[in-house]
């Protein structure tokens, strides 16, 4: 049973999930990296920009040091960001626009050592950020004062937003873009899987005709042209063995018609009591060995599409009352014995009435070979399909065997060697040319049932259906059925 893969399961959608995983993982790292290197850096450039200010501003300074109007003229006309505050030798105020508290530490090391000091600080009450800048003013080669120089400074997180909503940005067109691309690419990709894949598919249930397309000269065309090749020598190999099984079949038919004919004739003679058990071996050697060219000869019209089904209207249970009669007369000498449980009065099915024969007749012949003298042949229905089962007592189907049973030639090696013919292959084709199904249920040590399905037509003489008509008192009883079971609301 083809069973569809699930949205996540598809080989397009992984693709998609791992471009976008890799790209979300870049993005995040690319955040975090943008955002340590600016809060290690950002700084650094802050107060080289400030100090860059401060040391023009105090060549101006020094160079109007001896005119104190133009000295006060210079500090005023600095951009309004711009803060300073002028200090002279003795480390007092002269004048300046900064509202932040003084540094007297750094002004005296400025004074006393003539160093310049840059440093970040921020005000607790406000938290924003000052850039803080001290330098020496020298005249003449004397210290005559300290500038300082403060500039407000925008805070590291307005920085990060906007980087963040950059990246969200670039994120955002990035994802649409491989989604587009990716379900481009991989639409693409697999479509040569998904053609691989049907061709597949088509194999295994036997339909050698169909080729896949090759539009390309990538790795996955190769593989459509092997796959292709692997095909046509299939169909080529399954043509010449439905040949000769039909050549073989025919060629075979004859000479076993003229065995036949003689055997008959020994029969009808005067033979020793040795002589008749001989011909007896004889005939029914060749009553199996015409019963399996006719199974040969019934496969390669079934998977030649060659079988022709004489179909009609069958009352399925006529068929198995004549069917356990039939059998009766075979089974009687091997010690076995076979009844009809038959839950459903008259129900119908369109078929072939030699094809069934054959069909029951076979799944009947491989139970007596393997039972414990019991076989039984179930009739029910319900509004759809009518169920015919063989059952038996026998020794059972190990469950590794039970998905082979219905291959040519299988032979079991759980349980005891017997013939390995075409008996259930042939059923099983059979069953399907009527549109049936076949399944096989089997406990070891407790029998096996072969259940059919077929399709029901309606019988406009019915009016009563499935009315419980006819059980053998030798049968066995019938497990309980559940309440609200079709089987159990028609009985």
């Amino acid at each position: 049973m083809r069973r569809r893969l699930r949205w996540w399961s598809q080989l397009r959608f992984q693709l998609l999930a791992s471009f976008t995983v890799v790209l979300i993982g870049n993005l995040l790292y690319t955040d975090y990296a943008v955002n340590r290197t600016l809060s290690k850096e950002l700084p650094q450039v802050e107060l080289q920009t400030l100090s860059l200010r401060a040391s023009r501003l105090r060549i101006d300074l020094e160079q109007s040091y001896d005119r104190y109007g133009t000295l006060s003229a210079k500090l005023l006309q600095q951009p309004p960001q711009l803060a300073f505050r002028l200090f002279g030798q003795d480390g007092t105020q002269i004048e300046g626009t900064s509202m932040l508290p003084s540094q007297p530490a750094i002004v005296e090391r400025a004074l006393t050592e003539n160093k310049a000091a840059a440093l970040i600080v921020a005000n607790q009450a406000q938290m924003p950020r000052y850039g803080y800048h001290v330098l020496p003013l020298r005249y003449e080669d004397t210290t005559v004062g300290v500038l300082e120089v403060t500039e407000e400074l925008p805070p590291i997180d307005r920085f990060q937003e906007s980087i963040q909503q950059d990246l969200l940005t670039i994120a955002l067109v990035s994802m649409c873009s491989i989604l587009a691309c990716g379900m481009y690419l991989g639409t693409r990709m697999t479509q040569g899987l998904r053609e691989i894949k049907r061709q597949t598919e088509a194999i295994v249930q036997g339909d050698f005709d169909r080729r896949i397309a090759i539009s390309s000269k990538d790795e996955i065309a190769r593989i459509s042209g092997y796959l292709n090749q692997m095909a046509e020598d299939l169909q080529q190999l399954a043509q010449t063995r439905n040949e000769f099984f039909s050549k073989v079949s025919h060629e075979l038919r004859t000479p076993l018609t003229i065995a036949k004919g003689f055997s008959s004739m020994l029969r009808r003679g005067k033979l020793l009591p040795e002589q008749e058990r001989t011909v007896e071996v004889i005939d029914n050697q060749i009553d199996d060995l015409t019963r399996l060219v006719n199974d040969l000869l019934d496969l390669s019209r079934r998977q030649n599409s060659h079988m022709d089904l004489r179909t009609h209207e069958i009352d399925c249970h006529k068929l198995v009352m004549e069917i356990v009669e039939q059998q009766r007369q075979v089974l009687s000498d091997a010690n076995v014995t076979i009844e009809p449980i038959c839950l459903v009065d008259r129900v119908l099915v369109k078929g072939d009435r030699q094809r069934l024969h054959q069909i029951l007749g076979n799944l009947i012949g491989n139970a007596s070979r393997y039972c414990r003298g019991k076989i039984w042949l179930e009739l029910d229905a319900n509004e759809q399909t009518v169920s015919l089962r063989v059952r038996d007592n026998g020794i059972g189907i190990a469950p590794e065997d039970q998905a082979r049973i219905f291959e040519p030639f299988f032979q079991s090696k759980h349980g005891p060697r017997g013939k390995a013919g075409l008996g259930l292959t042939v059923a099983r084709e059979l069953v399907h040319a009527h549109g049936g199904t076949i399944e096989v249920e089997s406990t070891p040590g407790a029998g096996t049932t072969f259940a059919i399905r077929l399709p029901r037509i309606s019988d406009p003489t019915d009016q009563r259906k499935n009315r419980p008509r006819f059980r053998s008192p030798l049968a066995p009883k019938p497990k309980a059925l559940p309440e609200d079971s079709p089987q159990a609301v028609q009985s």
